[in-house]
């Protein structure tokens, strides 16, 4: 057989696979041609055309996944219908402005992607008998199919770039290397990848036989000598600890939780890939995850008797919940599913997400509501003399409650703030940006305290960096001198032979301007910071203003971290502001 006919009858085959799955392969096509439009244009960020295309991107991948689900159903057409619907319903709930919860929007978007994986795993097994071994033969197929299509992908991602970048090269074209690098990961991973993925699925789960050449020389080596083996470790782990809590009588901390979570999930995988052996120990990795989660349980009421309810330890308890659910309906019930296991695990993740009153942003929401209220009619008169730990409360408190966007709750707190900072921002100040829980503070009669000044989350730092911030972020920058484009970014300042260096696409992003900044970082580095590696410094000191021939930049850093043994600038957090010159 000829390369030409294999090639040929690999397209048909992808061809009839995207035929078979007709929405899904619709809503890949969609997701590509949105993507190609977001690169092509370059919109600016926030514009109504990058949010609109963002919008339909995220949604055609959840839509890719609602309708592969229904197309392993027996009741295709109903499920269709309802997973279009619901497609439809997730975009239309967007958001389609700048004022948004990216912590919500973003967890949204990875548990609806988590409960579809669920719903897959599922869903070809409703109504049917129970079949732990082709349960687990669908999961592997769905493994195999991940694994093969991306190693393809890259391959053939890593040979097209090759290609094209020696054609680039040999012909003296004028073509960006990231642009074309861009498309062609759009149309491998975007089109191929998943077409690929489709075809290598399994269309009667129900009847699939055992992989044995797969399961034998991959499933059975991961299952024995890395489940098997991380499950034993973090089991020793956690025994020593036990060990140690009654030695010394003293209660675990907050790592605990993280470990009995993560060696009870192993343990329920490690449980699952041993189901092709009948192994009467198997059960005992169960009432061992058991006792383990009983020191989750010990060390996160503690967390929450001392701080609180927050998102996070809400859904510690419900995975919590879940994995005990499973265990005990694993040794309980002797016709026990796996399926029945996953579609537990999809409601509880739904019910964290959209629950009523029973979300986690709602459970988080109203504990700092409570918590912020109680705390400004304790101290109706506030002031930066104010005890610090209770102006970090505050501070927590509405940072918390900003991040969310929960702003019926805001307004509960502090009546007329929040209106009152919107029109500020929107109307007489539209050209400067403008952070609420600074705002807010000010108002109540203190600057806002970061975790950082609170002492928290410095354990990155505290050894060998020097981290400084804006004393005045409240008002941090002026766009006035007409600029063409202005983006919030992480910046990359490369650092190399004690030369500090940014790139900045040019704005036909063909080419990039290069910005020496070794004076600016160096001024910092100079600093005494023998007492405190903490360090406040006004506006002008942390604004960097550059040109050349293509452009005039003005970045503000209201926040970077250096180290003092490498000299790298990590972590800057930076507004940037650009006029194109030509």
């Amino acid at each position: 057989m000829s390369l030409n006919t294999i090639i040929l009858n690999f397209l048909k085959k992808l061809l009839g696979s995207a035929l078979e799955y007709k929405f899904s392969s619709f809503f890949i096509f969609l997701f590509s041609i949105a993507s190609i439009i977001l690169v092509d244009k370059n919109f600016y960020y926030g514009s109504k055309e990058y949010i609109y295309l963002i919008n339909i991107i995220y949604a055609s991948s959840v839509g890719f996944l609602l309708t592969l689900v229904a197309y392993f159903s027996k009741k295709k057409k109903i499920l269709l219908a309802v997973s279009l619907f619901l497609t439809g319903l997730y975009f239309y709930y967007l958001p389609f402005n700048e004022d948004y919860s990216t912590v919500i929007f973003f967890s949204n978007y990875l548990c609806i992607i988590a409960i579809c994986i669920s719903l897959l795993l599922y869903i070809p097994f409703h109504n049917e008998q129970k079949d732990n071994q082709r349960f687990l033969n669908w999961a592997i197929n769905i493994i195999e199919s991940i694994v093969i299509s991306s190693i393809f992908g890259i391959i053939l991602f890593v040979s097209l770039y090759i290609a094209i970048t020696s054609i680039v090269i040999l012909f003296d074209l004028k073509i960006e290397k990231f642009i074309y690098a861009q498309y062609l990961a759009i149309i491998v991973f975007g089109v191929f990848c998943t077409h690929y993925f489709l075809l290598s699925l399994n269309k009667n789960p129900q009847a699939s036989e055992l992989n044995l050449t797969f399961y034998n020389k991959i499933g059975n080596f991961f299952s024995k000598y890395i489940l098997t083996t991380i499950v034993v470790i973090y089991s020793l782990i956690l025994l020593g600890y036990i060990i140690k809590i009654l030695f010394l009588q003293e209660w675990p901390n907050g790592v605990v939780v993280w470990l009995s979570l993560t060696f009870a999930i192993f343990s329920l995988l490690t449980y699952i890939f041993w189901t092709p052996y009948e192994n009467r120990y198997k059960k005992l990795l169960i009432f061992v995850a058991l006792i383990q989660l009983s020191l989750l349980f010990v060390a996160i009421y503690m967390r929450i008797a001392q701080y609180g309810w927050s998102t996070n330890r809400y859904m510690i308890v419900l995975t919590a919940i879940w994995l005990v659910g499973a265990f005990v309906y694993i040794l309980i019930y002797k016709k026990y599913r796996y399926d029945y296991i996953f579609l537990a695990f999809a409601l509880m993740l739904f019910i964290s997400q959209y629950g009523y009153k029973m979300n986690s942003y709602y459970v988080n929401d109203i504990a700092q509501l409570n918590r912020l209220t109680q705390l400004l009619s304790q101290n109706s008169v506030l002031s930066n003399k104010t005890d610090k730990t209770i102006r970090c409360d505050i501070s927590s408190a509405i940072d918390s409650l900003y991040t969310h966007r929960n702003i019926e709750f805001l307004n509960q707190a502090m009546p007329n703030i929040y209106d009152k900072y919107k029109y500020i921002k929107d109307k007489e100040y539209s050209n400067r940006y403008y952070s609420f829980p600074n705002y807010a503070t000010e108002k109540l009669g203190f600057k806002y305290l970061s975790n950082w000044e609170c002492g928290k989350n410095q354990t990155a730092y505290q050894n060998d960096n020097i981290y400084i911030y804006s004393n005045n972020t409240t008002d941090i920058i002026d766009v006035s001198g007409g600029y063409d484009v202005m983006n919030r970014n992480t910046l990359t300042i490369f650092h190399e032979n004690s030369k500090y260096t940014i790139k900045i696409p040019t704005k036909d992003n063909l080419n990039f301007s290069e910005f020496d900044m070794s004076d600016f970082i160096n001024k910092f580095k100079k600093s005494d910071t023998n007492e405190s590696k903490s360090v406040k410094y006004n506006n002008d000191d942390l604004t960097f203003v550059a040109q050349d021939k293509n452009m005039k930049i003005k970045l503000f850093f209201y926040s970077m971290s250096i180290s003092e043994l490498s000299g790298d600038v990590v972590y800057p957090s930076t507004y940037i502001l650009i006029k194109y010159l030509k």
